[in-house]
C-alpha cells in the first residue's frame, strides 16, 4: 500500500499516453467539450424555450433588478399587496442577482444562456470525470445520457439548475479526495459559501462531506482500499464547511429560516407537482425506472469507496422517491457508482489530474460560451422578444389590457385564480402592479395559501368575497373553469381572450378608475 505522501505526490500519480484524454488542450476538443457545446446550442436554438414552462422565473427576474437598481436587500415583500410590511428572507439572493443581471443583458435570452450554460457544465463535467476513472468512451457517454434523460424534466430556469452544477462538483472534489488524497478538499469552504447565497440544495451537499469525512476516517479500508490509514482532515473539515454557510447576508439565522420556511409552507407545497413521488405511470420517469433497473441487475466490480457510494445512492433516491425534485442528486451520485463498478481493474484503471489533462479542450468549452452570450445578446438587440415564453402557458392578452389600467405611482392589485399567472404578472407588469398571492408558497405559508384557496374557489360564486381586500381585477384561467362565473351586481367582465376572463368591480368608476376596454375576440 502506498503511503499517504506518494499517492499525492506527481510521481506516483498513474500515467497513460492512452489516456482517453491525453493530448493537447486547443489541438483536439475531447468529448466532454462536444458534449458541452451540443448541449448549450441544443438549448439555445428554441425561440420559445421549454425552460420557460415554469413561470416562476418572472419574480426571480425581477427581484434580481431590485437588486441590481438598489444595491441592497429589500426588508420586506415588493410584490403582493397582501403581505405588506411582512419580512422576506432572500434565502436565493445570488441566483436572482444572476438572473436579474442576464435579463437586463438580454431579456429572456440571456436568462435561457445562464440555464443553459449552467445544465451543460453540469453534464459534461459529469462525463469528464468518467473518463478520468478510465471507463470506455461508449460506456460514459451511456451513463452520462440516461442521467441527462432522467433529469431532463426538470431543466427549468431556477435557481435548482445552479444548484445541481455545484452537487456535481461538490461530488466529484469528494471523490477526487477519496481516491487521491490532497489540497482539493480546501476548495469545499468557498463553493459553500457561494452555494449557501444561491439555493437551499446546499443541505444536501453538507449531508454528503459529513458522510465521506465519518467513511474515510472510521473505514478507510472500504473507501480507499486495504491497510489505508485513518485521514481526519475531511472529518475537521466539516466544521469548516458549516460555517460557510453562514457566510450570508442573514448569517446563522438563515437555516433557522431555511426550518420555518420548510414547515410553514409543507401541506401547500407537498399538493405541487414537483414536490410529490414520481408517477410511473408518467412516461416522465420512465428514465428514472431504467436507473433503478441498471442498478439492481448491474453489480459490477467491487471497488473501495463501494459502500460509501451506496449509502449516498440510498440516501439520494429516497429523497428522490419522496419528491421528483430531488431526482438529479440520485442520478447524479448512481453515475459515479456506475463509473467506479464499471471502471476497469487495477492496473487498467486510470485515475490523472494531472495539468495536460485538465486543460484537455476546456478552452473550447470557453470559447463556446462566450460566443453563444454575444449571439444571445445581438438577437435580442437585432429581434427583441424573439426569446419568450411559450404562448400556452403565458396570459399575454390579459396582461397587456392590465399594463392599459395603470393608475400612475398606485399599484394595481390584481387576484390572479393561477398562481403562476401571478408570477406572470410580477414579471410583465411591476412595479405597475400587485398580486395577491404568487408562486413563494415558502413565504405566505399554510394558512394564508389555504385562505387563497377558499377566496379562489368563493369568488366563483360570489365575487363579492374579494370586495374587503381591494382587489381592483381578477383574473380567471379559462382552462380551470369547469363554467363560466356569473360576475354578480358588484362585478363586470371587462376582458376576455381564449385564455382568460377580467372582471373588475363597479367601484372603480365611481373613484375615476380606467374605463373598460372592448372584450377581444
Amino acid at each position: 500500500m502506498m503511503s499517504q505522501a506518494a499517492e499525492t505526490s506527481p510521481a506516483a500519480l498513474p500515467q497513460s499516453p492512452a489516456s482517453p484524454l491525453a493530448g493537447g488542450g486547443w489541438k483536439s476538443p475531447e468529448l466532454p467539450a462536444c458534449l458541452f457545446c451540443a448541449l448549450l446550442l441544443a438549448l439555445l436554438l428554441l425561440p420559445q424555450s421549454p425552460m420557460l414552462r415554469d413561470l416562476d422565473i418572472g419574480w426571480l427576474v425581477r427581484t434580481g433588478e431590485h437588486l441590481w437598481q438598489t444595491q441592497r436587500l429589500p426588508r420586506e415583500d415588493i410584490f403582493s399587496f397582501t403581505q405588506a410590511g411582512r419580512p422576506w428572507v432572500l434565502y436565493q439572493w445570488g441566483s436572482e442577482l444572476f438572473f436579474g443581471g442576464l435579463h437586463h443583458l438580454a431579456a429572456l435570452g440571456g436568462v435561457i444562456w445562464g440555464t443553459a450554460l449552467a445544465i451543460a457544465l453540469t453534464y459534461s463535467i459529469l462525463l469528464y470525470y468518467l473518463l478520468r476513472l478510465g471507463v470506455n468512451r461508449l460506456l460514459s457517454l451511456g451513463i452520462v445520457f440516461l442521467v441527462i434523460l432522467t433529469n431532463v424534466f426538470y431543466w427549468y430556469t431556477r435557481p435548482a439548475t445552479l444548484t445541481f452544477l455545484l452537487y456535481t462538483v461538490i461530488l466529484l472534489v469528494l471523490e477526487d479526495y477519496r481516491q487521491t488524497p490532497g489540497k482539493q478538499i480546501w476548495a469545499l469552504p468557498l463553493l459553500f459559501i457561494l452555494w449557501t447565497n444561491l439555493h437551499l440544495g446546499f443541505i444536501v451537499a453538507l449531508g454528503a462531506v459529513g458522510l465521506y469525512a465519518l467513511a474515510i476516517f472510521f473505514l478507510p479500508g472500504a473507501s480507499r482500499g486495504a491497510g489505508a490509514p485513518r485521514d481526519a482532515r475531511l472529518l475537521l473539515l466539516v466544521p469548516l464547511c458549516f460555517l460557510a454557510v453562514c457566510f450570508n447576508p442573514y448569517g446563522i439565522r438563515l437555516l433557522a429560516d431555511i426550518f420555518v420556511h420548510s414547515t410553514s409552507g409543507f401541506v401547500t407545497r407537498s399538493q405541487l407537482s414537483e414536490m410529490q413521488s414520481p408517477d410511473f405511470h408518467s412516461l416522465l420517469y420512465i428514465f428514472l425506472f431504467a436507473f433503478l433497473v441498471l442498478l439492481i441487475w448491474t453489480r459490477g466490480r467491487d471497488y473501495p469507496g463501494r459502500p460509501l457510494l451506496l449509502s449516498l445512492v440510498t440516501v439520494t433516491l429516497g429523497l428522490a422517491l419522496y419528491s421528483v425534485r430531488h431526482i438529479p442528486y440520485f442520478s447524479i451520485t448512481a453515475a459515479l457508482h456506475l463509473g467506479n463498478a464499471f471502471r476497469p481493474a487495477p492496473p487498467e484503471a486510470k485515475f490523472s489530474s494531472s495539468p495536460a489533462v485538465l486543460r484537455q479542450g476546456w478552452g473550447w468549452v470557453c470559447v463556446a460560451a462566450a460566443l453563444s452570450l454575444v449571439w444571445i445578446v445581438g438577437i435580442e438587440q437585432s429581434r427583441p422578444g424573439f426569446y419568450g415564453f411559450e404562448p400556452r402557458y403565458e396570459p399575454r392578452g390579459a396582461a397587456r389590457y392590465l399594463a392599459q389600467q395603470s393608475r400612475g405611482s398606485q399599484p394595481l392589485k390584481i387576484f390572479a385564480w393561477d398562481d403562476q399567472w401571478a408570477s406572470y404578472f410580477i414579471y410583465s407588469l411591476y412595479p405597475k402592479a400587485q398580486v395577491f398571492i404568487d408562486t413563494r408558497f415558502d413565504f405566505y405559508g399554510d394558512a394564508f395559501t389555504n385562505k387563497f384557496e377558499v377566496l379562489r374557489q368563493g369568488a366563483l360564486q360570489d365575487m363579492e368575497v374579494l370586495t374587503p381586500w381591494g382587489v381592483d381585477f381578477l383574473v380567471l384561467k379559462k382552462a380551470s373553469l369547469a363554467r363560466r362565473p356569473s360576475a354578480g351586481p358588484g362585478w363586470t367582465l371587462v376582458y376576455e381572450d381564449q385564455q382568460a376572463l377580467i372582471y373588475r368591480p363597479y367601484r372603480q368608476e365611481k373613484r375615476g378608475g380606467p374605463g373598460d376596454m372592448p372584450l377581444a375576440p
